[in-house]
């Protein structure tokens, strides 16, 4: 595979930095912290319901951008239909 060295050397500083943040990553920091498990429960209540609430409040655009794609068809609503406009059944 003939590439011209730029393209090699862009792609050697792309490794380079994906290595250097995965040792970053890993590298074990000292934490001086505690964080009760009712703290931890409250941060992780908050989470969801900001999830949830998201989901809620950018329902239609969710659904726009699903129906755009061909995942989501909406589903008509029948109308029951109302036996006194109904003309050919006879008056009780």
């Amino acid at each position: 595979m003939n590439e011209p060295p730029s393209i090699i050397a862009r792609r050697k500083r792309r490794q380079d930095a994906w290595f250097l943040a995965l040792l970053i990553g890993l590298y074990p920091a000292a934490a001086h912290a505690y964080i009760d498990p009712g703290s931890g429960a409250l941060v992780l209540q908050a989470l969801i319901a900001g999830a949830v609430g998201g989901v809620f409040y950018f329902r239609d655009k969710i659904l726009l951008v699903l129906g755009k794609l061909g995942l989501y068809k909406p589903r008509e609503i029948e109308q029951p239909e109302d036996e006194a406009s109904d003309p050919d059944k006879p008056a009780e």
